[in-house]
């Protein structure tokens, strides 16, 4: 069996010969082992680094203010109203002591992952640099189509290019010596 190499190695050898068992022993030790993580984080992203909490998204996403009408319920609504709050329930009391579980990723919103990324604020207006919003997202393909030909841009999708013939295979043993 011939391996080709990339580039010529500083010796100037270009190919390597081996034996077909020696070359399926070769390969056997490139072989990951079974469960095993092939993605090893360091630095900051390790399991354990001090700072890892501050670099990796936890939790709910961050609001501007007061939290939503979602986690504003019952006595909690009464006390900020300034009324007096009810009797604990025994099922209040039970919920309390109960261990919370550990907090999921946070799921981003792509405008906030676009940010965050690539450092470009989708949601900037061009033309006064104001915050815009997404207002609806329309996946019905007829209204779709109807809105592309009022803008005046194309409503069909372009259509696929010819598949190409594969590449020839290289010349293993060569008439010239290399």
């Amino acid at each position: 069996m011939v391996l080709t190499l990339k580039g010529a190695w500083a010796d100037g050898t270009t190919h390597l010969l081996f034996e077909p068992i020696e070359f399926l022993e070769k390969l056997a030790v490139l072989m990951p082992r079974p469960r095993i993580n092939l993605v090893i984080y360091h630095g900051i992203l390790a399991p354990h680094a001090r700072a890892r909490a501050q670099a990796v998204a936890r939790g709910p996403a961050p609001s501007g203010g007061e939290p939503p009408a979602s986690e504003v319920a019952g006595d909690d609504a009464s006390a900020r109203a300034g009324e007096p709050t009810g009797v604990a329930t025994p099922e209040a009391s039970l919920e309390e002591n109960r261990p919370r579980r550990p907090e999921k990723a946070r799921d981003w919103a792509w405008a906030d992952l676009m940010r965050r990324v690539f450092d470009l604020d989708v949601l900037q207006c061009p033309r006064c640099g104001g915050r815009m919003f997404v207002i609806a997202t329309i996946e019905a393909a007829d209204v779709l189509r109807k809105i592309l030909c009022h803008l005046g841009l194309p409503s069909e999708s372009p259509s696929a290019l010819p598949s190409r013939s594969p590449p020839s295979p290289p010349d293993l043993f060569p008439d010239t010596p290399a």
